[in-house]
């Protein structure tokens, strides 16, 4: 006997509804609250207002990697005209409309390079190469000052902003208007734009990783930066979805209409960029490690040194070796108990990827950078009120964005012309 087909959503209510304006209110203000706490407090710390700045950078990347994460997904589910996926779909796009407000908590990174003296400094704050001195004495003669000033560093990010506002609007904004209508055109032309809003994200993540990231360490390259920041994001974006989803049947606004065949799938994406990134991170210092050359490993030297020897080995088991093993197991993957704590925990170790991506970089100073090979400071750096304020506090920002653009509108596509095939969807 054949299980009945179903055609549409049977969840009675399939929106935030009037939570949302709640959520909004209560994460802006506590945001905000929380996040001039932690500027604040900076003051009273060893690095002043640098050390707010590299925390708010580790923050603001960690969360606009996520909603960069789920723009792509919803670019590749448009591009390879997938039907699993639709039912799950929404929440992405929503995740991706989030990028314009983050936009906006851009701007402290973008003052602390443009206009330093705004806090108070007359040199740097975040970036090294925004002092004059760094730049003509040991940028100039390899040509990178052209490329790492304040002025062009305003205007990529003002494109890769643009970009990425109008690809999230773009498939966002159709989406919706097709819950209304219901005309399968706008699917075909979803499709249509995919392959070339696939290539803009590319060219753009591609650059602002070199610029927002990898350019803290200004005498450091790797071509594989890109790969390595996109396979963490993406990471990122599958963990928040599935417990975006989880709370949402947990309160009773999705039902059954997301499955655990779709937690699989997700799970399984999931699984395979834990891999990925995995992949890419090994690759980066195994090549490095081999070469030992001195203009690379300065990258690696305060990362394998003092404290943050700890901090590696963290990494390494935390964002490797113990999620690839807890998140193979089929058994496990569809789970929904269990997948609570382990998105919860690979969250939490994306976030740390940042961390120690970004905080080393604040005890090496001109000086050392200009010796190469040496050992680079003895940095150390404890987890404390700053860091949990600012993190607490855009966190609560984050889910203020969220609840903002998903308003009382449907959190599933409804008239999707594959939505059938989606709410019917199972792994074989």
């Amino acid at each position: 006997m054949h299980a009945v087909k179903k055609t549409k959503v049977t969840s009675p209510n399939v929106s935030l509804g009037d939570a949302s304006g709640s959520l909004v209110l209560l994460g802006g203000v506590g945001g905000l609250v929380l996040i001039g706490a932690a500027f604040a407090m900076s003051f009273f710390v060893a690095n002043g207002v640098s050390s707010f700045l590299h925390v708010y950078l580790v923050n603001f990347l960690f969360f606009i990697s996520i909603s960069l994460g789920a723009l792509f997904f919803v670019l590749i589910q448009h591009l390879t005209r997938a039907g699993w996926s639709v039912a799950v779909r929404r929440i992405a796009e929503v995740m991706a409309g989030t990028i314009p407000y983050l936009a906006i908590l851009f701007i402290p990174i973008l003052l602390s390079v443009v206009a330093p003296s705004i806090y108070g400094a007359s040199e740097y704050l975040l970036y090294l190469w925004v002092n004059p001195k760094y730049s003509s004495e040991i940028l100039a003669p390899d040509k990178a000052a052209y490329y790492l000033n304040p002025t062009l560093f305003g205007v990529r990010a003002a494109v890769y902003f643009a970009a990425w506002f109008m690809l999230s609007r773009y498939y966002l904004n159709r989406s919706r208007i097709q819950d209304e209508n219901g005309d399968h055109t706008l699917t075909t032309r979803m499709q249509f734009w995919s392959a070339p809003s696939v290539l803009l994200f590319a060219i753009t993540v591609i650059f602002a990783s070199f610029d927002w990231s990898m350019s803290l360490a200004p005498i450091w390259f790797s071509t594989i930066w890109p790969v390595y920041f996109f396979a963490g994001g993406m990471l990122g974006a599958f963990c928040t979805i599935i417990l975006i989803l989880l709370m949402l049947q947990k309160r009773g606004i999705l039902g059954d209409d997301v499955t655990e065949d779709h937690y699989h799938d997700l799970s399984k994406f999931t699984f395979g960029f834990i891999f990925f990134w995995s992949y890419i991170a090994f690759s980066q210092f195994i090549l490095i490690w081999y070469a030992n050359i001195p203009e690379e490993t300065i990258w690696y030297q305060p990362r394998l040194n003092n404290g943050w020897r700890w901090a590696s080995l963290l990494l390494l088991c935390g964002h490797t070796l113990v999620p690839f093993l807890l998140m193979m197991p089929r058994t496990l993957r569809r789970s929904k108990n269990y997948l609570w704590y382990a998105v919860i925990a690979l969250l939490a170790m994306h976030w740390f990827d940042h961390f120690w991506i970004v905080m080393p970089q604040m005890f090496v100073s001109f000086n050392d950078l200009a010796e190469l090979g040496t050992d680079l400071g003895t940095p150390k750096h404890i987890f404390g009120p700053v860091e949990a304020c600012c993190f607490l506090g855009m966190a609560l920002l984050y889910v203020a964005f969220f609840c903002w653009e998903a308003g009382d509108r449907p959190l599933i596509p409804l008239r999707d012309p594959r939505l059938t095939e989606s709410l019917n969807h199972k792994v074989h």
